[in-house]
């Protein structure tokens, strides 16, 4: 038999509420979608004897972001940078060029 001290509400149990999620920060979320991109994306093959013509159009839209500070010609400018630099250059070409992208996703919300 039941106990007749106890009364129904005592023997309920609230339900434990989680603590609301932190939305993430607009880096880390769009880290997240480049991290599922990166499935997509072939293996990179970058072919040394073009890298004298992206060294020309790198600066070509160096000159025409200094001029017109489009966005665009900075990614373009950053893009060719990359294709265009030696082996142990790539990495840091790299990082600029998507510093430049989230810099555009951010500004594009």
């Amino acid at each position: 038999m039941a106990d007749e001290t106890t009364t129904p509400e005592q023997t309920e149990t609230k339900p434990k509420r989680r603590a609301p999620r932190k939305p993430a920060d607009p880096i880390t979320a769009f880290l997240d979608e480049v991290r599922k991109e990166l499935a997509n994306v072939g293996d990179v093959k970058l072919d040394d004897s073009r890298r004298r013509r992206h060294d020309n159009r790198a600066a070509a839209w160096a000159t025409e972001y200094a001029k017109t500070g489009a966005h665009d010609a900075l990614i373009l400018s950053l893009a060719f940078e990359l294709l265009s630099c030696f082996p142990q250059e790539r990495r840091h070409a790299a990082v600029q060029l998507a510093a430049a992208a989230l810099k555009v996703a951010e500004a594009s919300k």
